[in-house]
């Protein structure tokens, strides 16, 4: 947590205490996410960028360059722009050839989180239900105009799971989460529970958030598993701003960085205020971890 001035509300000192996690307050933050984000977003728009993040442990920014880049001027350039502390990344390769968690996919479905294999074949996890063969695009709401090669799926009545390899372009370990132009770097995967605050990104609804309301869910609609009837081991979430619609299948649950799973539906007239999902768990079920 992160607070610009003043100390912590004793209300909100109270309630941290009663979480079972550890909370880390930074009490001097020069800024404040939302002021990160918002300079992430302005940063984004320049010619010599590949893509710009908010980098929690600076409390600033991250730029990534592409190889032929002269980190030095381009620094200087973003400097003039914001007072804000902004770290340079360079890769080998142009990271506008990369591919992230939550884009578009052809068959009306949304890319979940990165994934490798133990050969190290690299691709994305989305819902098994979604129909091959499938493109891919790079942003949210971009064209899919790159192919993928379907490898293998977990489509049963515990989770409605499958990945394919990515073709064209390398997968990074990051996803479109709360933003649709900032990405979120992969940090690990996390186990529901009940009363959890947990987001999704989907094609159709975009970005939304509900509360965890069961880990032991049984969707019963007809069909809603192939081989009988659903285990109780979907998650369920709700909430009176959470959006679900067909198209949202497939894509990202989360919390910030940490990965919970894959979203499977929500009531057949979408648009409602609950959705469920396959848990993240299941993905070793395919032989792949998140990158």
């Amino acid at each position: 947590m992160r607070l610009t001035s003043g100390p912590i509300l004793p209300e909100v000192e109270s309630t941290l205490s009663k979480l079972e996690i550890n909370v880390s307050i930074d009490y001097n933050a020069a800024y404040s996410e939302r002021e990160l984000v918002e300079a992430a977003e302005s940063l984004s728009g320049s010619e010599h960028l590949e893509g710009v993040g908010v980098d929690s442990q600076l409390g600033g920014l991250f730029v990534n360059l592409g190889p032929t880049s002269d980190k030095y001027s381009v620094l200087k350039e973003l400097q003039d722009q914001t007072n804000i502390p902004i770290r340079i990344e360079t890769s080998g390769e142009r990271l506008s050839d990369l591919a992230y968690g939550g884009t578009r996919l052809s068959v009306g479905c949304t890319t979940g989180f990165t994934v490798r294999n133990s050969a190290n074949v690299r691709g994305y996890a989305t819902a098994g239900h979604c129909p091959n063969p499938q493109s891919y695009a790079l942003t949210p709401t971009g064209a899919a105009t790159n192919s993928a090669t379907f490898w293998n799926s977990y489509h049963n009545i515990y989770a409605d799971l499958e990945w394919s390899r990515a073709n064209g372009s390398t997968p990074a370990a990051q996803f479109y989460g709360s933003s649709s132009t900032t990405r979120t770097t992969q940090t690990g995967t996390g186990s529901a529970w009940s009363g959890a605050f947990l987001c999704h990104r989907g094609l159709t609804t975009g970005y939304s958030c509900g509360i965890v309301g069961s880990t032991s869910y049984t969707p019963s609609y007809a069909g809603a598993c192939p081989g009988g009837t659903c285990a109780a081991t979907f998650v369920y979430v709700s909430g009176p701003n959470l959006n679900v619609a067909p198209g949202d299948s497939g894509g990202p649950w989360f919390s910030g960085g940490t990965a919970y799973g894959i979203h499977k539906g929500g009531p057949a007239t979408g648009w409602s205020g609950y959705g469920f999902f396959s848990k993240i768990s299941y993905l070793s079920n395919m032989g792949v971890s998140l990158l």
